[in-house]
């Protein structure tokens, strides 16, 4: 069976279907292939139907735009292949002079995955001027930051004089036991510097008018908050914590272990909502400065990266549902894993891209801190309040007098 496609220069050709397609709707098929339903009519026996119609063969497809489609479905793929592989990198690569696309696809074995691993956060590091002299982690005991953690270390080299210290709030959720067992030991073991903050800090640090333990109760059972809120709130707390921490040491540098798809749906959501936006992968927010060396690794590769270098530290409990998201913000991840389905290697683009526009937005951002807990805030015109989104929940919760 064959599906006619007409372009807009009268051109015809046609796109086999086997029979293991097994294609309930028109719409079905052009997710398949790939064809963009906002540039197709479809017709069924020269009647137009919607995408919706039933596929069989009287269907035929007009491509209303000029889209070399059949060229467009069918990208060179040139491919490098490896003994045994556990991993494959796709590129989607440019050439504007003869006008052309490839997709340059890698695979790795194991020790060749842990080096690409190691070497791509080396080379953000050393690209985004991350070498700083002293630093902190902010170690969750989750697979990110642990992966972060021991790639440094494995780095260590390599990083010059670069003294890390890693930074915990304990008491969390201690039904998480695994994941506060590796936040615990996993800095001894490397012989790094370790301090924690608790979660009676916490009440300290945001002038809290109840314990916090009352607190996390609250916020998981509330309704007065939505779901998006109580994820800003946790991460949030956890993130002013250490600040908080590692400014009692004069540390002013820290490391996150945001991967590929957090920092790709923060840049879309920039493009979605209007708010004024911060660079990255490298985030001035006064006094500190935010790295994010796992920008170019995705949620995949960090686990990857465990399992294969040290399956001891994968065994992190389930995240809590306040700390999984709305809909709407697995919505923008999945559609950062979408992007990259379709343009492979988008992050390289879209990180660099991101970094030129917002440097010309830094003269109107007004930093400026917390008048409860003093984390640092972007002041505009629509939005006085001198609390930061944190402490305006709590407030509104009843926790602030």
């Amino acid at each position: 069976m064959e599906i006619k496609v007409i372009d807009q220069l009268d051109r015809k050709f046609y796109i086999p279907v086997g029979s293991e397609h097994k294609f309930k709707t028109v719409r079905e098929f052009l997710i398949h292939f790939r064809i963009p339903s906002e540039i197709i009519i479809v017709r069924s026996a020269d009647k137009i139907v919607t995408e919706d119609f039933p596929f069989d063969n009287t269907i035929s497809l007009e491509i209303v735009r000029h889209l070399d489609l059949p060229k467009l479905l069918t990208i060179p793929h040139q491919k490098q292949k490896s003994t045994s592989p556990v991993f494959n990198k796709r590129t989607l690569s440019f050439d504007f002079e003869n006008d052309g696309l490839a997709i340059l696809e890698k695979e790795f074995s194991m020790e060749e995955f842990v080096k690409y691993f190691e070497n791509t956060v080396l080379e953000t590091m050393i690209k985004y001027d991350m070498l700083k002299t002293k630093v902190g982690v902010a170690l969750s005991g989750g697979k990110d930051s642990v992966a972060m953690l021991l790639a440094l270390n494995k780095l260590k080299d390599k990083l010059g004089n670069m003294q890390i210290t890693a930074y915990t709030l304990e008491g969390w959720g201690q039904e998480q036991k695994n994941t506060y067992e590796y936040a615990r030991t996993l800095p001894k073991k490397l012989g790094l510097a370790h301090k924690t903050a608790s979660i009676r800090d916490v009440q300290k640090v945001f002038n809290l008018n109840t314990d916090y333990e009352t607190v996390f109760k609250e916020i998981a059972a509330t309704d007065k908050i939505t779901q998006n809120e109580k994820t800003m709130l946790l991460a949030a707390t956890q993130r002013r914590l250490v600040e908080w921490a590692a400014q009692q040491d004069g540390t002013f540098n820290l490391f996150f272990g945001l991967n590929k798809e957090d920092l790709m749906s923060e840049i879309i959501l920039t493009y979605t909502t209007g708010h004024l936006a911060f660079p990255l992968p490298v985030r001035p927010v006064k006094p500190f400065t935010y790295f994010y060396p796992l920008a170019f690794i995705s949620k995949k590769e960090t686990g990857l990266y465990l399992y294969i270098s040290a399956p001891e530290y994968t065994h992190q409990e389930p995240s809590s549902k306040v700390e999984t998201g709305a809909k709407n913000a697995q919505f923008h991840v999945k559609l950062c894993n979408d992007l990259t389905e379709i343009w492979p290697g988008i992050e390289y683009n879209l990180f660099d891209a991101y970094a030129k526009i917002t440097s010309h937005m830094q003269n109107k951002i007004n930093l400026v801190p917390c008048e409860n807990c003093g984390s640092t805030i972007v002041k505009t015109e629509d939005d006085n309040s001198p609390l930061c989104g944190a402490c305006k929940i709590y407030h509104k919760l009843g926790f602030l007098d």
